[in-house]
């Protein structure tokens, strides 16, 4: 890796420049629903003669550069299918420098009709011919989110999406079934880097470094991914995009607060600076209070029914954080773009809901930088990512506190290129990936695993997209993973897109895709509980009036990793539709089959075949020993299964050869999915649009593979309505949601989710262009709910900001 990062310094070194003649045209393109790329810029010589014509096409940010252009007067087009043409006349080009010229574009009434997406193909394309399904959540609708700062919460009401919310920032993601806490069968990447916590493989959404005013726009691909993203695409990817410094000059400072005693503060500043330099500075801090409540048998009565107490009080402080974050950017004369950047936060006091019970992190410091190095055809990428928990995590159930202090970083190379005219569209790179893990705490003592773990990928993929004439693409895609946890892995992707004209497509498709066992369900040890084993043995003893030989002592419920686990896996055949119906409606309708298989199971007892099952020692009657054993199961219950020998180091509390009880995870299971997925957008005219979308899910269990019931975590039913009024200054929306009852099963929490309603308001009023009010009410109606069992119930959250630019 080392070798690769000083061959992209030396390319950067070595860049050619300009020639005494010729100077450089380049710019930014925009529509009035942000940036343009995919527009065609087309240079002529001013006079006609055809002496001199060049092109290029502008990429995601809708920036273009066109170098070596003789110094002269020229004539400049724009143009792109849905868009109305724009020509600028008698631009000149000088010797030796750059002109800028930027265009803004005339976009329709249905912006679907020029909107494009690059995350389904690794490349830009019209949103209507993406061979998948693709949400889109644009860079003005975040900004109006900043007040609450929760950024999952704009996917919530996108189609296939499953959204749960414990306390103010425990969220989980998921699409198409088969949730979880700590959820991650998304792969989430900003700007190419995954924030995702290097132990438990979930992401921790309160950490962001960046407010939601800098995020461009996110994309969240549906379906499985792997072929192009590799591990964890399981269920899909969603794609987050900065702003960059150059596009967004200047400053501002917002200040945020509303229910739950919340209050946010953020503040910016881009600018640039030399030949092509550009820089963006930011820093924030938020506290806010949350649903959690603690569970102690003196909090009593719980929150629901079917919650057991905690043996430790959950601390009563708000969630508070401190985020920095700078970057800088050189765009050489050539148009290549080199970046720079860098964040940490750190958050305190906040809770997650674990499969071991609810855990509240007393701090948790996460510091992370990327370079990047991004030309036409080729993106060279090198980041790292950590998590430091100084005060440690501590277990609400046992008390114990946990530590992490872990690393991922990631270096990448892709390129794409075009073949034939066009005909051929070619994506294809290699990535190295690794990861580092202790949990020693303070005193030396291994509190989440035994010793140091490490771990390291490496990754080949690629993609052709192939157009046979105008109406017909296919699609064909694979990548090739090698990991030291687990053996290598295939994912192959086939697709088919029938363009029936400009406006209307089918598709169909074929992917498979995995997921990766974390850290902790490879190497867990952590203790779940206590069991009284020598009051156990005293008791017998007090009954029958013998001294038994057993030496019984207390030990504790011990959660262990399994080693030999194998990866999840995932194939899905999936049929799509998207269209512009008219000039003012948007449709598409998803329908897909899947099966899964290989599923890693929660903590349970007794299916891990490394662990030694528990024996009675020699010499006890046999009629005893049934005695002995009918006691245990009794007072353990189902937690019987998971009865076993202590080899001194499962459970380094308790001797060697004591009785322990063990949860471990295991591969089972094969379950066949279909869902069906519809949207529609109506722009009723240049300031109303309607939106609304249905989700249907369903599954049946082939082979569960093990004792119990096999739950998705997710609704059968759920949908979805929305309307948002925009003009120059106003632009008010609300999102109404109906999710459907269903089961819930994760680790320890086994419960039932009732059925629940949400209204979400959104109003945004620009009193000048550099003062702006935002005020957002989540669940406005108050509907009281809880998302996953185990959960907060939540309430109404309402919150306002002031936006002051300059």
């Amino acid at each position: 890796m080392k070798a690769w990062i000083v061959n992209v310094f030396l390319s950067i070194i070595l860049l050619p420049g300009f020639t005494q003649n010729t100077g450089t045209l380049k710019g930014n393109v925009t529509t009035n629903n942000g940036a343009a790329p995919g527009v065609l810029v087309t240079i002529n010589d001013a006079a006609g003669s055809g002496s001199y014509m060049e092109f290029v096409v502008t990429d995601d940010n809708g920036d273009y550069f066109i170098s070596r252009v003789p110094a002269g007067t020229y004539s400049v087009e724009f143009s792109a299918t849905g868009l109305e043409t724009f020509v600028e006349s008698d631009v000149t080009i000088n010797a030796g420098s750059a002109t800028v010229l930027d265009a803004v574009m005339v976009a329709p009434l249905n912006v679907m009709e020029v909107l494009t997406v690059t995350s389904a193909s690794r490349r830009v394309e019209r949103i209507v011919e993406a061979p998948a399904a693709v949400s889109v959540i644009t860079g003005a609708e975040l900004e109006r989110a900043t007040s609450h700062g929760q950024l999952p919460r704009l996917l919530e009401n996108q189609p296939g999406v499953e959204i749960t919310q414990s306390g103010a920032y425990d969220f989980n993601l998921n699409a198409r079934g088969f949730n979880s806490s700590l959820n991650r069968r998304i792969l989430v990447l900003i700007d190419g880097r995954d924030p995702a916590v290097a132990f438990l493989g979930n992401q921790e959404w309160s950490t962001l470094s960046v407010p939601l005013e800098e995020f461009s726009n996110m994309e969240l691909v549906r379906g499985p991914g792997s072929a192009l993203y590799g591990a964890n695409a399981f269920n899909g990817v969603l794609n987050i995009r900065t702003k960059r410094p150059v596009d967004t000059p200047g400053g501002y400072v917002t200040l945020s607060g509303g229910e739950l005693s919340s209050y946010r503060i953020d503040a910016r500043y881009a600018g640039t600076f030399g030949s092509g330099w550009s820089y963006r500075v930011n820093g924030g801090t938020y506290s806010t209070g949350s649903w959690s409540e603690s569970r102690t048998a003196a909090d009593a009565p719980l929150e629901y029914d079917g919650l057991a107490f905690e043996n430790f009080a959950l601390g009563d402080e708000d969630i508070e954080s401190v985020y920095f974050g700078g970057r800088i950017d050189k765009e050489f004369e050539n148009g290549h773009v080199l970046t720079f950047e860098a964040g940490t936060s750190t958050v305190e006091n906040a809770l997650a809901v674990t499969g071991i019970g609810r855990v509240q992190i007393t701090e948790s410091e996460r510091p992370w930088f990327r370079i990047n190095y991004n030309t036409d055809h080729i993106n060279a990428m090198v980041w790292r990512s950590e998590r430091n928990t100084p005060q440690g995590q501590r277990s609400l159930n046992t008390g114990a506190k946990l530590y992490e202090d872990s690393y991922q970083q990631h270096a990448e190379v892709q390129v794409n290129f075009d073949l034939f005219d066009g005909k051929v569209n070619l994506v294809g790179g290699v990535s190295y990936h690794e990861q580092e893990l202790d949990t020693t705490n303070p005193a030396g003592f291994h509190t989440l695993m035994i010793g140091e773990k490490k771990e390291d990928q490496q990754a080949a993929f690629g993609q052709a997209t192939i157009h046979l004439g105008d109406k017909l693409d296919v699609i064909v895609a694979g990548r090739y993973d090698e990991s030291s946890l687990h053996d290598s892995q295939e994912s192959p992707k086939g697709a088919l897109v029938w363009k029936i004209n400009e406006n209307h497509s089918l598709r169909a498709t074929y992917n498979q895709a995995f997921q990766t066992p974390n850290f902790s369900e490879f190497f867990l040890r952590a203790a779940a509980g206590v069991v009284p084993f020598g009051a156990i043995e005293a008791a017998l003893e007090n009954a029958f009036g013998v001294n038994l030989p057993l030496n019984w002592q207390t030990s504790q419920v011990m959660a262990l990793g399994n080693p030999d686990l194998s990866v999840e896996q995932i194939e899905t055949y999936e049929l799509g539709y998207k269209g512009i119906v008219g000039t003012s409606f948007f449709v598409t309708a998803d329908y897909y089959t899947s099966t899964a298989t290989n599923f890693v199971t929660d903590l349970l007892p007794g299916v891990n075949p490394n662990i030694p099952n528990y024996t009675l020692p020699e010499g006890i009657p046999a009629a005893l020993q049934a005695i002995i054993l009918s006691t245990l199961q009794s007072q353990l219950g189902g937690l019987y299964n998971g009865l076993a020998i202590n080899d001194g180091i499962m459970d380094p509390s308790s001797p060697a050869g004591n009785p322990i009880v063990t949860l471990s995870y295991t591969n089972a299971g094969e379950v066949d999915m279909d869902g069906f997925e519809f949207t529609f957008n109506w722009y009723v005219n240049e300031n109303w649009t309607v939106d609304g979308n249905y989700s249907w899910f369903d599954f049946d269990v082939i082979d569960p593979g093990i004792e119990g019931d096999i739950v998705p975590n997710s609704p059968e039913t759920k949908y979805n309505l929305g309307l948002t009024y925009n003009s120059s200054k106003f632009t008010g929306s609300m999102k109404y949601k109906v999710t459907d009852d269903f089961p819930w099963a994760a680790g320890i929490f086994v419960g039932h989710i009732p059925s629940y309603e949400t209204l979400n308001l959104n109003f945004d009023y620009r009193f000048t262009d550099h003062i702006r009010a935002t005020v957002n009410v989540i669940n406005a109606l108050d509907d009281e709910h809880y998302e996953l069992f185990g959960g907060s119930v939540n309430g109404r959250q309402a919150s306002g900001s002031l936006h002051f630019s300059f």
